[in-house]
């Protein structure tokens, strides 16, 4: 039975008993058509706005989530950190204001649920966190100030239009600074830039061998701690681990610090260590699966050994 014919039947039920002398009260009626009125309107009232979680309206009259275009919710998490250690680096080594954006939209996509529209669909979907590696984007890059997400494979964006729930936005914004003095290690590019310019290192064409020598001693003499993505033993490819752990002091004996770890454009690609020589690690020589990814440094201790 459909529920316009169920409200109908219960207000001819009571019609049939005020005619045979049984009085209801005129706010029983009331209530029955009141009743009938929510019954009818019942999945609209649970109803979703699409797939997306957002803007949802309970029955029970709560506020609605607003979605937040990707480029504003990374402005957002830039102003409300403006004084984090984070946003100095992005500030101190002259990160333009779409890099900077881009950096908070990686930060957010690691640890909230992204919306976004599959090109040619028009339609948003949430997107698949498999997408974004916890910390890292192994498979691609964001553009367009955070509004689109493109694999590295890709000729053209793949992911547009990205938004974010704005609950989910003050959630991360709260636990981005609430873990700002617990764990400080950065992206070793940034330590690269810093001590560089410390020591008179301009040697940039050489991806700054002195300074990466000079990184490399403190790690090894225990006095500043790098961490990083230990490669998978996996025969015939080259695959690290999802998670970043500490380096021993011990490793950097006859381990270097890599060319790609002083750029952003390989901060979460690549392999960061290389052997000192061919047979530094074992028989296997460079085939040997010993190498660091996405290298990390603990800030505070790059800043007391070449204070600013």
């Amino acid at each position: 039975m459909k529920l316009p014919d169920l409200a109908m039947d219960l207000q001819h039920f009571i019609l049939k008993h005020q005619e045979i002398g049984y009085q209801v009260a005129p706010w029983m009626l009331m209530a029955v058509s009141l009743l009938a009125l929510v019954l009818m309107q019942w999945p609209h009232l649970l109803r979703f706005r699409s797939n997306r979680g957002a803007n949802q309206t309970s029955i029970l009259g709560g506020l609605p989530d607003r979605l937040i275009p990707m480029p504003e919710a990374a402005t957002q998490a830039y102003t409300k950190l403006r004084h984090t250690t984070e946003a100095q680096f992005l500030d101190g080594f002259g990160e333009t204001p779409e890099n900077k954006l881009i950096h908070y939209a990686t930060a957010l996509a690691s640890k909230i649920p992204v919306f976004g529209r599959c090109l040619p669909s028009m339609e948003h979907d949430e997107i698949r966190r498999g997408e974004f590696k916890k910390g890292t984007l192994e498979k691609g890059t964001f553009s367009a100030k955070g509004a689109e997400f493109r694999r590295h494979d890709d000729k053209e964006a793949r992911w547009v239009d990205l938004e974010v729930r704005e609950s989910d936005l003050l959630r991360a914004i709260e636990q981005m600074r609430n873990g700002e003095e617990s764990e400080n290690f950065v992206p070793i590019h940034n330590a690269v830039a810093h001590v560089a310019a410390r020591i008179g290192d301009t040697d940039e064409g050489q991806c700054y061998p002195t300074t990466r020598t000079a990184l490399r001693q403190k790690a090894s003499d225990g006095s500043l701690q790098l961490r990083g993505r230990k490669e998978l033993n996996i025969e015939g490819q080259t695959r690290f681990s999802d998670v970043h752990i500490d380096i021993p002091k011990e490793y950097w004996a006859n381990s270097l610090i890599g060319s790609m770890a002083t750029s952003s454009a390989y901060e979460n690609r690549d392999t960061h260590t290389n052997p000192e020589t061919a047979y530094s690690w074992g028989l296997k020589g460079v085939y040997e699966k010993n190498r660091y990814s996405s290298l990390l440094v603990e800030w505070n201790e790059v800043l007391r050994l070449w204070p600013k």
